[in-house]
C-alpha cells in the first residue's frame, strides 16, 4: 500500500513507521524539520516537507496514496485548529475523486470521560475532557465523508518497553523515582489506567490500515484498568526508589498544568475485544510488569 503518515516521528508513529516499511508498503511522512526528515530516511520511508497546520503543503500526497494514518499533535493552543485543518484537507481532497482513501484517525481513552466501575467498550458514549472534545467531532465529521474508509483508535496510556520509560505513561513516575523524591501523583493512588505497549500500539494500526472493510471506532487496551498505585509499586522496586508519593490534588493539577492535566486523574476502564475479533490482534505484553527489565535499566 502507498501510506502517508503524519506524526510519523513521534514515540508512537515512529513504531507505526517501522513497522509498515517492514511489511513493505510505501510510506511518504511529512515532516517540519531536517532532524524528522533525517530520522524518517533512517526508517526506510520518504519524507515529504509539509506542516500538518497548512493543508496546501501536503494534502497533494494523497492524490495517490491508498491510506493516510493520522497520529500527528501540535499539543499547543492552537492544536484542534490544527487538527481541523487535517480532517478538512482529508474530506476536501477526496471528495473529488472515484476511489475510497483509507483512514486511520487518532483518539483515545480520554475521549470516554471517567468510567469507573464499568468498562467502555466502542459503544460506550463519548464524554471527551474539554481539551480533547475536537477529536470526537472530527471522527464523527471523517466518518459522515464521502469515498472515505476510517477507523478511528482509541488507545490505552501507552507505555514503552525498558529502556525508553523516558516515554510515555510511565515518564513522570520514572523521573521521581530516579530520585530521592516522593513521587508526584496527580488525584488519587486509586485511579485506574486502562494500558497498552508502546509496540503492541503500533501493531494494532498497522493491522488496522490494511483491513478498509474495518471501520468504526477500535479501542485499543492490553489492560482494561491498572490502579496507579500498583504502577507506583512497581516502578519503585523497579528502581529502588522507598516507594513514597506526594498526592497532588485536581486543583493543583489544573492550576499548574492546564485542563489537559485532567486525563491522568481519570478514573478509567477500557476494553479492546472488538479489535481482537475483528484482526487477530494480541497484545505480546499484557502486563506492564514485564516492560521493566532490571537489568536494562540505567
Amino acid at each position: 500500500m502507498r501510506i502517508v503518515i503524519l506524526g510519523g516521528t513521534g514515540s508512537i508513529g515512529t513504531l507505526v513507521t517501522q513497522r509498515l516499511v517492514s511489511d513493505g508498503h510505501h510510506v511518504t511522512g511529512v515532516v517540519r524539520n531536517e532532524t524528522s526528515e533525517r530520522r524518517l530516511k533512517h526508517l526506510g520511508a520518504h519524507p515529504h516537507r509539509g506542516d500538518i497546520r497548512t493543508a496546501s503543503s501536503w494534502s497533494r500526497l494523497l492524490d495517490r496514496a491508498d491510506a493516510v494514518v493520522h497520529l500527528a499533535a501540535t499539543f499547543d493552543d492552537r492544536m484542534a485548529e490544527a487538527d481541523r485543518s487535517v480532517a478538512e484537507a482529508i474530506c476536501a481532497h477526496t471528495s473529488q475523486q472515484d476511489r475510497r482513501l483509507r483512514v486511520l484517525y487518532t483518539g483515545g481513552c480520554w475521549l470516554y470521560g471517567e468510567t469507573g466501575d464499568r468498562v467502555a467498550t466502542e459503544r460506550t458514549p463519548l464524554r471527551p475532557i474539554a481539551p480533547f472534545a475536537f477529536m470526537a467531532r472530527h471522527a464523527a465529521q471523517l466518518q459522515a465523508a464521502a469515498n472515505l474508509s476510517v477507523a478511528t483508535v482509541h488507545p490505552a496510556l501507552a507505555y514503552h518497553k525498558a529502556p525508553n520509560h523516558a516515554q510515555g505513561a510511565f515518564h513522570r513516575f520514572v523521573k521521581d523515582a530516579q530520585t530521592t523524591n516522593p513521587i508526584e501523583v496527580w488525584g488519587s493512588v486509586k485511579t485506574r489506567w486502562p494500558l497498552v505497549e508502546a509496540d503492541d500500539l503500533a501493531a494494532a494500526y498497522v493491522a488496522l490500515v490494511t483491513r478498509p472493510d474495518l471501520t468504526g471506532a477500535f479501542n485499543v487496551a492490553a489492560q482494561q484498568g491498572v490502579p496507579v498505585q500498583n504502577i507506583l509499586r512497581h516502578i519503585s522496586e523497579s528502581f529502588d526508589h522507598d516507594g513514597s508519593f506526594l498526592i497532588r490534588d485536581a486543583a493543583y493539577v489544573l492550576r499548574n498544568f492546564g485542563p489537559m492535566g485532567q486525563g491522568p486523574m481519570l478514573d478509567q476502564q477500557m476494553d479492546a475485544q472488538k479489535i481482537t475479533a475483528a484482526t487477530g490482534w494480541q497484545p505480546k505484553l499484557r502486563d506492564f510488569r514485564d516492560a521493566f527489565n532490571l537489568h536494562q535499566l540505567a
